[in-house]
C-alpha cells in the first residue's frame, strides 16, 4: 500500500490506491460474465440450426432460465454478505469460479443431438439455468461488490467501471461480429461450436484469475463485526432496504435502463427493414452507432472527475431526451435517425458506464444509515431490477408488434403494425430516457457523499481499533 500513497487524493479527499493495472485488471474480470452472456444469445439459432430443437421449446426454455436467473442474484448478494476468508467477502468468488466457467460452457453447447425433443428442452433449461443462474451469478454479483471492497474513491470506481464497459463491450462485439462467422469456417457444425465456445470460456476463466489476483480487497472487518452481521436474516436485510430511497432509485432505474438497452439492441433491423426499406442498413446504423460508444468511452472518466457521476449521467440523459424528441419528429429520414440516434446511444453510456459506481455509493450510504454493511444485496438487487428490465425489454417487443397486427412473414405491413415499429423504436424509449432522467434528478446523492463518507470513514476507524 505504501507505493500506492503517490497516487494522491481525488476532489472528496480520499486517498487513491489503484494504478492502471489494478483497474485493467479488474476490468478483465467481466471477460467471464460477458462470454456466458453473449453465448447465452446466441443459443436461440444454435438450438434451432444446430441441435434441431423447435423454436418455440428454445425460447421457453431460455425465458425459464432467464427468470430462474433473476431470483437468484437476491441469494447471491446474501451469500457474498455472509462470506469471510483470508481473500475477504467477494474476491474468493473469483478464483472459486474460474474453472466452473469453462464447465458451464461445456453443458451448455454439448446436448447431444440425438436426444428427444423433450429431453432436449429439460437440457437446455438445466443447462442454462447452471451456467447463467448458478455460475454467471456467482461471477457477477462479488465482480459488483468489489467496487466497494477495493476502493472508497469514487473516481477509480469510475475507471474500474470504465474498464470493465470497455472489455466487456469488446467481447459482446466479438460475438455479435465474429462468433458466428469463425464457426462457419470451422465447418458450421455442432463441434464448431463447442471448440469456439471452449476458447472463449478458457479466455474468460483466465482473465478472471487475472482479475482475483488485481482486485485486493482493502477492507477488513473486526470479529465483532462479522458476528453482528452473520446475525442478520435475508429478510431483515431486505426491509432495511426497502427504506433506503436511494436504492430503490437505483432499483428502478437500473429497470428502465435495461428495458431501454433491449429494445435498442433488438428493434434496429425491425426499423432498418419496414420503415426505411432496407435491411442491409441496420448494419451501417450499428456501425454509426458505434461512434458514441467511443466516444462515452473516452469521455465519461475527465467528466466524472469534474462534475462528479449524478451530474454527468443527468447530462447524458438531456441530450438522450433531445435525440429522442428529434427521432420522434423525423422518423423517415436516415439521415436524421442517424443523428438523432447517435445522440440517444451517447446518452445511455454515461448510466452504463457508472451505474455501477452509483449502486456502491448506496451500498456505502446503507451503511452508514442503518449500521448494516451489506454490499452484496444491494448490489444483487440492483442486478435483479437489470435482468427484470432485460426481460421485460425482450417480452415488450413482442408484445407491441403483436398488438399492431406484426407478421414477420408477410411482404409488406399495415399501418397499425409500421405504427408498433416506431412506438418500440422512438415513442417507448423516449418515454423511459424521460424516467429514467426523473429518477436520477432524484438521486441527489453527490451533495451528501462527502459529509456521511466522512463520517462513515471514521466509524469504521473507531470499529478497527475496539
Amino acid at each position: 500500500m505504501g507505493k500506492n500513497n503517490s497516487l494522491g487524493v481525488d476532489k472528496q479527499g480520499i486517498v487513491l490506491t489503484m494504478g492502471k493495472k489494478d483497474i485493467w485488471g479488474y476490468g478483465a474480470g467481466v471477460s467471464s460474465i460477458a462470454v456466458i452472456t453473449n453465448l447465452i444469445a446466441q443459443l436461440a439459432f444454435f438450438y434451432t440450426d444446430k441441435i434441431g430443437l423447435a423454436a418455440s421449446l428454445a425460447g421457453s426454455a431460455l425465458l425459464i432460465s432467464k427468470i430462474a436467473d433473476a431470483f437468484t442474484d437476491l441469494v447471491m448478494g446474501h451469500i457474498v454478505d455472509k462470506t469471510n476468508t483470508k481473500y475477504g467477502k467477494a474476491r474468493p468468488w473469483l478464483l472459486w469460479m474460474a474453472v466452473p466457467v469453462f464447465l458451464a460452457v461445456a453443458i451448455l453447447l454439448c446436448m447431444p443431438a440425438s436426444l428427444s425433443e423433450s429431453a432436449k428442452f429439460i437440457y437446455a433449461i438445466v443447462s442454462n439455468v447452471i451456467a447463467s443462474a448458478v455460475v454467471s451469478t456467482a461471477i457477477s454479483v462479488p465482480y459488483a461488490c468489489l467496487l466497494n471492497f477495493r476502493t472508497d474513491s469514487q473516481l477509480e470506481r469510475t475507471k474500474m467501471n470504465v474498464s470493465r464497459t470497455i472489455v466487456n463491450y469488446m467481447f459482446g462485439m466479438f460475438f455479435s461480429v465474429a462468433f458466428i462467422p469463425i464457426t462457419n469456417v470451422l465447418g458450421g457444425t455442432q463441434y464448431a461450436w463447442i471448440m469456439l465456445g471452449l476458447a472463449m470460456a478458457g479466455i474468460g476463466a483466465l482473465l478472471l484469475l487475472v482479475c482475483f489476483f488485481s482486485a485486493k480487497e482493502i477492507r477488513t472487518e473486526t470479529e465483532s463485526i462479522k458476528a453482528e452481521h452473520q446475525k442478520a436474516s435475508f429478510i431483515e436485510d431486505l426491509k432495511s432496504l426497502f427504506g433506503n430511497r436511494y436504492w430503490v432509485i437505483m432499483a428502478l432505474a437500473q429497470l428502465a435502463a435495461n428495458v431501454t438497452y433491449a429494445l435498442a439492441g433488438a428493434t434496429a433491423v425491425y426499423y432498418a427493414k419496414w420503415i426505411f426499406g432496407d435491411e442491409s442498413l441496420v448494419g451501417v446504423m450499428g456501425a454509426i452507432g458505434f461512434i458514441p460508444a467511443i466516444l462515452g468511452f473516452i469521455c465519461v472518466s475527465p467528466l466524472v472527475k469534474r462534475f462528479g457521476p449524478t451530474k454527468v449521467v443527468i447530462g447524458g440523459l438531456a441530450l438522450g431526451i433531445i435525440g429522442s424528441i428529434g427521432k420522434i419528429l423525423f422518423p423517415y429520414s436516415f439521415l436524421a435517425v442517424c443523428i438523432f440516434g447517435g445522440l440517444v446511444s451517447l446518452s445511455t453510456m454515461p448510466f452504463m458506464m457508472v451505474g455501477m459506481v452509483l449502486v456502491s455509493n448506496v451500498a456505502d450510504f446503507e451503511e452508514w444509515r442503518s449500521g448494516k454493511k451489506i454490499v452484496g444485496l444491494v448490489n444483487s438487487a440492483s442486478s435483479f431490477g437489470a435482468k427484470v428490465g432485460a426481460g421485460v425489454g425482450a417480452g415488450l417487443i413482442g408484445w407491441v408488434l403483436s398488438m399492431g397486427g406484426y407478421i414477420g412473414s408477410a411482404q409488406t405491413q399495415t399501418q397499425s403494425a409500421l405504427y408498433s415499429i416506431l412506438a418500440i423504436s422512438t415513442w417507448i424509449p423516449a418515454l423511459l430516457i424521460a424516467v429514467l432522467f426523473i429518477l436520477i434528478l432524484m438521486f441527489n446523492m453527490d451533495k451528501k457523499y462527502p459529509h456521511f463518507r466522512s463520517e462513515l470513514a471514521k466509524r469504521r476507524q473507531a470499529q478497527s481499533e475496539a
